[in-house]
């Protein structure tokens, strides 16, 4: 959990952040990290960063103390426009963030695949409980799927980010449905599932 606090008035603004971060994969965490950063050189200009210390695999101080060194003595005329500028580097790619993706999906999609076989776990003891029989597979893959549809209904709701490409799903999956699928084996296994349900 990140606190980070702006005071301001019309003179000044003083910026303030705790030093608690994640590193890399979401269980390490440490109380010693940099979270507020001088932009420029020449301009009163602050940022600061939270949750994680790395995006796609690179640590935000690198990023910013490189932007900090390519803006050099270059001013602006608006803050917005110093904070547009970032995200437009980020955007270029300049630091070919492909080497790290795979290593981001995974980071990202195993804990969430973790997650659904607990759900199903529990639902399946629940429903098993009091029962003196085993459940057949087809009671078993309707508790699977209840559980797969409540994670897909609760995804295909989710808002977009404004600024992901439309076609972001497709391209993900098109590079990472079969380790997907992968993952989805050896955690929860295909077979307690439907077609329907694996592609989903």
């Amino acid at each position: 959990m990140t606190a980070e606090i702006a005071i301001m008035n019309k003179k000044a603004i003083a910026l303030a952040a705790d030093s608690a971060v994640t590193i890399g994969d979401r269980n390490k965490f440490y109380n010693t990290a940099k979270k507020l950063f001088r932009l420029s050189k020449y301009e009163p200009l602050g940022i600061m960063i939270y949750n994680n210390a790395e995006f796609m695999g690179i640590p935000w101080e690198i990023i910013i103390k490189d932007y900090k060194i390519k803006l050099g003595e270059i001013k602006k005329d608006c803050l917005i426009e110093y904070g547009e500028d970032f995200i437009r580097r980020l955007k270029d790619n300049i630091y070919k963030f492909e080497k790290y993706e795979k290593k981001y999906y995974l980071q990202m999609i195993i804990p969430l695949i973790k997650e659904i076989s607990s759900k199903i776990e529990k639902d399946y003891f629940e429903k098993v409980e009091g029962l003196e029989r085993p459940l057949e597979e087809s009671e078993l893959k309707s508790i699977s799927n209840k559980v797969i549809d409540l994670y897909y209904e609760k995804i295909d709701k989710a808002k977009t980010l404004d600024e992901a490409p439309k076609d972001l799903s497709v391209l993900i999956g098109n590079s990472y449905n079969d380790l997907c699928e992968k993952y989805i084996d050896e955690y929860l296994g295909k077979d307690c599932m439907d077609e329907i349900h694996l592609k989903k």
